[in-house]
């Protein structure tokens, strides 16, 4: 009798679930938080799943001086967004992701050395459900390590020390792969002034890879892996404004491609970051198009990751054609983040790398 009345409980409560999900009665916005109960459910699953990964990872010496610099440039281009760095007000992003980044340079004491596999592992393979993206589909595992050796860093950081980690980085031997490109015969180049680096628009001289567009030859093939989870097509949604954006570019029609940005958006090329549209459409953005008229692109992988309103776009592409009587061909990662709007998605953030 107990065992027939746990039975009909079990089965009550599952169909109670599946009714719930079918009525909506879960509110999947960021603005309505998780049960205290829930959220620490999610925590232990979290901890225990990075962990459980995590602990056959044999880290290398994070406390490396040259390292931690070149981690320092690395955070200052891909992570201030939404972990901010010291003295740092926060950003629209910061503020609407839930659960919130982590704010390193808040936490108090040291950080243990056990847990450099966990930073290594999380900046890697991302976490789903938090707005972490996977940076191991576009960068190497030196890199990632030398992000989890500054993030080591960065409890009880003050400004005048993050700046000057970040001031050696980009004065040390260890250059970007995504900074000053120093390109063969074949490959793009930035021939941007000797001195400050302006581009010079015009005819437009900032080469570099940029992702496919409409303009490319070939379709892109999608990860099936990484398709939406809510099942959009990848023609849909954050990829169509990305093909549009692109399109924009190869017509040299730059009104529409920036009226695709987000007015906080950041750039980051040539070992440069823009820190939102105008000053983009200012610098870059009259070169970017100069140069895309004279390519053609092609998709070669993506990936797609959608959280609610943001999405993330990985795209390594062939860039080829004659620019300035040069033949180039090359291939290179953009790494894009959008935002939805009540009308459509915005792009947030673009990084182009080779």
């Amino acid at each position: 009798m107990k065992k027939k009345t746990l039975v009909l409980t079990l089965a009550g409560l599952i169909l109670l679930g599946l009714l719930a999900v079918q009525l909506g009665a879960y509110n999947f916005a960021a603005t309505d938080h998780h049960w205290r109960v829930t959220q620490a459910l999610i925590d232990w699953a979290r901890d225990r799943s990075v962990d459980v990964r995590s602990e056959d990872i044999q880290a290398p010496n994070l406390n490396d001086d040259d390292l931690i610099a070149r981690g320092a440039g690395e955070y200052e281009e891909m992570c201030t967004g939404c972990h901010l760095k010291p003295g740092m007000e926060p950003t629209e992003l910061a503020r609407g992701l839930y659960p919130h980044a982590p704010v390193f340079y808040k936490f108090r004491g040291t950080v243990d050395e056990d847990e450099y596999p966990e930073f290594f592992w999380v900046i890697k393979n991302g976490l789903k459900m938090t707005g972490m993206p996977a940076w191991g589909l576009t960068h190497d595992d030196q890199r990632i390590w030398s992000m989890a050796a500054f993030v080591s860093q960065l409890p009880g950081m003050t400004p005048a020390q993050y700046e000057q980690w970040v001031e050696r980085g980009e004065a040390g031997e260890h250059e970007h792969e995504h900074g000053e490109h120093e390109h063969g015969e074949s490959d793009h180049e930035h021939e941007h002034g000797e001195g400050d680096h302006e581009p010079e628009h015009g005819e437009g001289d900032h080469e570099h890879e940029h992702g496919a567009s409409e303009h490319s030859e070939h379709d892109a093939d999608q990860n099936p892996a990484s398709e939406p989870a809510d099942g959009t097509a990848e023609a849909d949604g954050p990829v169509a404004a990305l093909t549009a954006f692109h399109a924009a570019l190869a017509a040299g029609n730059t009104a529409v491609a920036a009226g695709l940005l987000s007015p906080d958006l950041w750039v980051v090329e040539g070992g440069r970051i823009q820190h939102s549209r105008d000053e983009y459409a200012s610098e870059h953005l009259l070169a970017d198009a100069a140069f895309m008229k004279n390519m053609q692109s092609e998709a070669l992988e993506r990936h797609v990751q959608r959280m609610g309103d943001l999405a993330w776009v990985v795209t390594r592409a062939r860039t080829y054609g004659t620019y300035k009587n040069k033949t180039m061909d090359s291939t290179g990662v953009e790494t894009a983040m959008l935002r939805r709007t009540e009308s459509d998605w915005k792009i947030a953030h673009l990084h182009w790398s080779r």
